[in-house]
């Protein structure tokens, strides 16, 4: 394209996306036959500038103060517990300027999906075209008391809004089965019609979607590596230390060993929804383990307490897992399995 190469700053960034998925779509027809089209937006990534005409919408919001906002990460990995607590208040605010500013510039991204949904409309292909949306991580604005960020293995940095209209598809329904990133490629496939390659590890949506009453069963694999850099600018302690991302107080959100596999049992038949993390790339392995029903908000590390009353339900599994006589098994296979070969986790778990 003619104007590839030039570096747009960010109003007219997201100007020109808007303007190039226009010229693409007025090139569609109920006659042109099937198309594709993706539009990755850099809002609401840092730096978080809104365009001008948003820079003074919600002024009076501010992060939302949930369970785990400004207490200390208790039982969990060294990373989260280096976190200042409480948080200074500096801190709070920047926090607060960085959650405005990040609903500021998505409302340039409601421009720009309401303007795909009107030209989809009046060109009356609005009722035959799928529209996904959804978002590759989560963000963290102050909870366990890390400033903000993405790469921590809690449900509030890896969960992401999912949101489909289509056909065949019931208007206001919700689904509560587990669902991941993989699983987008092999669902386009098979609404094009087209043959899902082995290789993908993913398993189409399209059933889920279209069909009353379907459950999907499918344990979701999670996995982190953590940066590091030699030196942190105005952080001279943690010179060759392994550490990356840190804040002006040098509360840092990633590190070399902030690598982690998590193995999230959500769907599974006669198991608890759980999660088991294993926190690597040292000597120490460390282990975090939270019931997501009883606990969403992932407060209680319980991994030290299932020889107690109350966690009789899997006990033997978790104890496997925890002393690593499963485990690594069990995320070997969840690496290389694909599709619905990856249901047969079932049986490594029983």
């Amino acid at each position: 394209m003619k104007d590839e190469c030039i570096n747009y700053i960010w109003e007219f960034l997201r100007k020109t996306l808007n303007r190039r998925a226009t010229e693409f779509l007025d090139q569609q027809s109920t006659e042109s036959g099937p198309f594709f089209m993706m539009l990755s937006t850099p809002a609401s990534h840092a730096p978080f500038t809104p365009a001008s005409k948003y820079k003074d919408n919600f002024a009076d919001k501010r992060a939302p103060r949930t369970p785990s906002y400004n207490i200390h990460g208790k039982d969990k990995h060294w990373l989260i517990e280096q976190a200042l607590n409480p948080m200074p208040s500096d801190t709070v605010s920047t926090i607060d300027d960085i959650f405005r500013n990040r609903w500021r510039t998505l409302l340039s991204v409601d421009d720009m999906v309401e303007n795909v949904v009107n030209i989809l409309t009046e060109k009356s292909l609005i009722n035959n075209t799928f529209i996904f949306f959804t978002s590759d991580n989560g963000y963290h604005l102050g909870q366990f008391s890390l400033p903000n960020d993405k790469r921590q293995l809690y449900e509030f940095d890896n969960r992401v809004p999912f949101m489909v209209r289509g056909p065949r598809i019931k208007p206001g329904s919700t689904y509560n089965s587990p669902v991941s990133a993989i699983d987008l490629a092999p669902t386009f496939l098979e609404i094009a019609e087209s043959p899902i390659p082995i290789t993908m590890q993913g398993e189409s949506l399209l059933k889920l979607l279209t069909t009353q009453n379907y459950n999907r069963s499918s344990p979701i694999l999670l996995e982190h590596y953590g940066e590091h850099h030699n030196e942190i600018q105005g952080c001279p302690q943690y010179k060759n230390q392994g550490m990356a991302n840190c804040d002006n107080h040098c509360v840092c959100e990633d590190s070399h060993n902030n690598t982690f596999r998590c193995f999230v049992t959500w769907g599974i038949p006669n198991m608890d929804k759980q999660k088991l993390c294993y926190v690597m790339e040292d000597n120490a392995t460390f282990v975090e383990l939270y019931d997501l029903v009883k606990d969403e908000n992932e407060l209680n590390n319980i991994i030290d307490y299932i020889d107690k009353p109350g966690f009789e339900k899997n006990r033997d599994m978790i104890k496997d897992m925890k002393n690593c006589k499963k485990c690594q098994h069990v995320l070997k296979f969840m690496e290389d399995c694909r599709g619905h070969k990856c249901e047969k986790i079932i049986n490594l778990l029983h």
